[in-house]
């Protein structure tokens, strides 16, 4: 009499089993990639995109170390005999001898008039006599087969006239030189070996440029040096894939092996029956699939958004929890289907608050927490079906309601309110103690090896392009951006040093023109003639300069000469949105204001403008994404609980989960980054799960069908997948992990255990929290001594003869320069552009103007933070550093060096 149904039960399984297997094998095709740009704002991706087009951006560095100088070069040659065979790199022009010769062979089409000039100083015989004379003692030196081409090639030292200008470029920080036929450090004792990486340099490559460094690094061991080991590390784009994807991958395995672990815990807690065992394998039924489907439609996926799956693991069991505990409590006689009814809206209504949650990371603008939308919406989605399709028909029905967490039963309305009113204040009062980090650091993690690598880079190369800005100039093709970007230095007067290596076709001619016009027929003969000689008389051949004297006059490199290619160590160009842009890269500490003539056809970035902007993109989508689930969500529980008061009292654990969240970090200095940000609204969407369920245990004459066992089952098994993050390494699943596991435990807690205290007395418990909130509200936006007005106009400019200067930094990554005179301050950051500009009084302090990408709350607090320093500096804390006093904010979030 059963058959047919044991036929659609078995058929349904075999096709829901069969869909699982096809997922799984998709599943292990599944391509994964990872990009800064997935973890960056579109609104500023034009910017990152910009700083990956950078000139040392495409270049990978090896740095070669030797224990003692007479030993690089044998290092140097080690390393690169192993990797001029392999095919990641480009060897094609390394920065060696011919690299020099072919910039020596360059100076016909860069003669200008400073050249032309500083050249016939060096025509002088006593100066001809004395250039030979170093000659010699050259060539009897260690360097002396290096240095032979040189010597016969230019006698009179002519490139030493264009290697200042290679140095201005500013690649190296001025702390490296030519020695041996490679960049060296001035003690000898480290190189600097520069390639091309291939392009789309991905995961598979930059591991395999690891295992080749291991290989160099194992075989300089091997040979047993007296003097010390030798050591070979890779910098660049390469280094960080690697770094990256190793830490992603070890963190997914971490995490899954936890949350597997923790979800076993709980399951041993709460279920301790067979059948309940679907609830234990919900995660991985539902894991495959909304990999599969993510990665189908982003055309792959983030090492991250898979380690992100973990936290699916514990949320997507809920709805599977709920109709187990239901089917449990319900009578043997009961219809499945009623049961189901019954369950259906609240289940509703914790799916879809969840899912919008989640679906609001997908409209954040950030590709990377779009793919974590889709994945969990996706999941969720799988996980609802689950529950209402595959659930019921492996769970029994019991007549058993669960007894247990009488606690709230027993809770007085008053206590608890004040409690909940405790949270709150404590959340607003810490509010403005946050700290927070904009960087870009802080969505990257590197290993510990990785940071002292950097640490001896940046010491070595004195790190020009972080520390400095960017100005691309661009143009239809290289000629066109090579020519705006002379326009743009006559227009600004701005030193732009690849100006004098690199020049439009045009200006190459006329350089070439002067060049025949100074080189005579005359003035060669005469100087041939001091050379030959000179030659003679320290032994050497006069016909050895031969080709110098055709160089001269034509002004034609050998046959056998390369051109000049200043890739070799800086990539010039770029390539951006079609068109050509010439790069240069400033010092921090110069000030350029872009001409009106020149929008559209120059962009200036730096680190700090880019975190600057970073920060206030977050903020807009941020707001933009919370205010848009939270108003979704108020409207679904008014219309699920048909009660304004019901709606607002399930936000309450919601409030709670953010303040308890705030004050933590404050209390203990935990820094909010862009990820943190960006789960609260999860918080919200998961938060308001718990209330609804306690809301109709409490409000529903069917409460045993929404015990609180099942909500601490969901919210434990929940914080099994979240609570597993903080074991990451990686910032950005620790920082979600952090926050949405204090979240969702004071969630849970205040939905278990206060809120149906509140639910006795509904009526007068909302307004008292409403005025708690209100009143916490009051105190945590308290104004200091001094109002903010903002745009004042700008009075006139202070006599210059009283000005200070002051320098220091804001959460130690904003370094700023502040210029004082009388009542006015300006405030500069690291590269010189003006950030704010102030008026101090007794009473109020006035801003003119302010870098429009700065928050206003920054500005405000950067201007409360001088008011003190004038007015009030009991507010702050002096102490010395360095022999400099030091000026602190009690916070610690700005400091201040006078050193006048």
């Amino acid at each position: 009499m059963h058959q047919p149904g044991r036929n659609k039960r078995r058929l349904f399984f075999i096709c829901f089993y069969g869909f699982f297997l096809i997922c799984a094998a998709l599943f292990t095709r599944i391509k994964y990639h990872e990009s800064v740009l997935l973890m960056t704002p579109r609104g500023i991706q034009n910017e990152v995109k910009l700083f990956e087009a950078a000139p040392l951006t495409k270049k990978l560095f090896i740095v070669v170390e030797a224990a003692d100088a007479a030993d690089l070069p044998e290092v140097v040659s080690t390393a690169e005999n192993y990797l001029r065979a392999l095919p990641l790199l480009k060897p094609a022009h390394a920065p060696d001898k011919n690299f020099l010769l072919s910039f020596y062979y360059s100076l016909p089409q860069l003669w200008d008039e400073e050249l032309q000039s500083r050249a016939a100083a060096l025509l002088a015989p006593d100066t001809v006599e004395e250039k030979l004379q170093n000659d010699i003692a050259a060539l009897m030196g260690p360097q002396g087969g290096f240095m032979q081409d040189f010597i016969t090639a230019d006698p009179l030292g002519l490139l030493g006239l264009l290697t200042p200008r290679l140095a201005a470029l500013n690649i190296t920080g001025g702390a490296l030189g030519f020695a041996g036929g490679y960049l060296a450090s001035p003690d000898g004792k480290t190189a600097l070996l520069i390639y091309d990486a291939a392009d789309n340099f991905d995961r598979a490559q930059a591991f395999a440029l690891d295992a080749e460094i291991n290989k160099i690094n194992a075989a300089l061991g091997a040979e047993g040096r007296d003097s010390g080991p030798a050591r070979v590390f890779a910098m660049g784009a390469a280094r960080y894939t690697q770094e990256n994807n190793r830490i992603i991958t070890a963190d997914v395995k971490r995490v899954l092996a936890v949350s597997v672990l923790l979800m076993a815990a709980v399951f041993l807690l709460f279920f301790r029956r067979k059948n309940a065992l679907l609830i234990y394998a919900v995660p991985l039924l539902v894991f495959a699939p909304a990999a599969v489907f993510t990665a189908f439609v982003y055309g792959g996926l983030s090492g991250i958004t898979l380690g992100f799956g973990s936290v699916l693991m514990g949320l997507a069991v809920d709805y599977t929890i709920y109709i187990y505990f239901a089917m449990k409590a319900s009578p043997r006689t009961a219809a499945t289907s009623a049961v189901l009814r019954k369950m259906a809206a609240p289940i509703c209504v914790s799916a879809l608050t969840s899912v919008m949650a989640f679906a609001g990371l997908y409209f954040s603008g950030i590709p990377l927490l779009g793919q974590i939308g889709v994945f969990a919406v996706c999941g969720l989605l799988y996980a609802f079906f689950i529950g209402f399709a595959a659930a019921p028909l492996i769970f029994k029905k019991q007549n058993s309601p669960e007894r247990g967490f009488k606690l709230p039963e027993r809770g007085r309305p008053l206590p608890c309110a004040l409690i909940i009113a405790v949270l709150l204040a404590g959340g607003f009062l810490c509010a403005r103690h946050l700290k927070f980090d904009a960087s870009l650091d802080s969505l990257n993690t590197v290993s510990a090896q990785f940071t002292k690598d950097r640490a001896a880079f940046d010491a070595l190369t004195g790190n020009a392009q972080q520390n400095g800005s960017l100005l691309f100039i661009f143009g239809a093709d290289r000629e066109e951006a090579l020519e705006n970007s002379l326009a743009f230095a006559r227009e600004t007067g701005v030193n732009l040093p690849l100006n004098k290596l690199l020049v439009p076709a045009a200006a190459a001619r006329a350089s070439k023109a002067r060049w025949h016009v100074f080189w005579t027929v005359e003035k060669i003969n005469k100087l041939k003639t001091q050379i030959s000689a000179a030659a003679r008389r320290y032994g050497l051949k006069p016909e050895a300069f031969d080709g110098f004297y055709a160089f001269l006059e034509t002004g034609a490199p050998p046959a056998a000469a390369k051109p000049f290619d200043l890739t070799a160590i800086y990539n010039p160009f770029a390539s951006y949105d079609g068109r050509a842009a010439a790069v240069h890269i400033l010092p921090a500490a110069q000030d350029i204001t872009l001409p009106a003539q020149f929008a559209g056809r120059a962009a200036l970035i730096s680190q700090n403008l880019l975190r600057e902007e970073l920060f206030v993109s977050v903020i807009k989508t941020l707001a933009a994404v919370t205010a848009c689930v939270f108003a979704a969500d108020f409207l679904l529980l008014l219309f699920a609980l048909r009660s304004a008061k019901l709606a607002l009292l399930a936000f309450i654990p919601i409030a709670c989960a953010v303040s308890v969240i705030i004050i933590i970090s404050a209390l203990f200095g935990v820094r909010i980054n862009l990820f943190s940000l960006f789960s609260l609204p999860l918080i919200i969407g998961l938060g308001a799960d718990y209330a609804v369920f306690i809301i109709h245990q409490k409000t529903r004459a069917d409460g045993d069908l929404y015990p609180s066992r099942a909500v601490a089952a969901a919210a434990l098994l929940t914080l099994a997948g979240f609570g597993a993050l903080i074991f990451a390494e990686h910032k950005a699943l620790f920082a979600m992990g952090y926050t949405i596991t204090i979240g969702i435990s004071a969630a849970g807690f205040v939905s278990i255990w206060l809120l149906p205290a509140l639910l006795k007395n509904c009526k007068k418990m909302l307004p008292l929290l409403l005025l708690c909130f209100l009143l916490g509200g009051c105190a945590g936006m308290q104004k200091s001594k001094a109002d903010v007005l903002y745009n004042v106009p700008a009075p006139q400019a202070a006599p210059a003869e009283n000005a200070r200067q002051y320098y220091g930094d804001i959460e130690n990554a904003m370094f700023f320069t502040a210029l004082a005179a009388g009542d006015r301050l300006v405030v500069l950051n690291e590269i010189g552009i003006k950030m704010a500009d102030f008026t101090l009084n007794p009473r109020r302090i006035e801003v003119h103007d302010y870098l429009r990408p700065l928050p206003r709350r920054a500005v405000s607090y950067m201007g409360r933070f001088f008011w003190n320093f004038y007015y009030n500096p009991a507010a702050l804390v002096k102490t010395a550093e360095d022999g400099k006093i030091l000026y602190k904010s009690k916070d610690g979030r700005i400091k201040l060096y006078d050193d006048n």
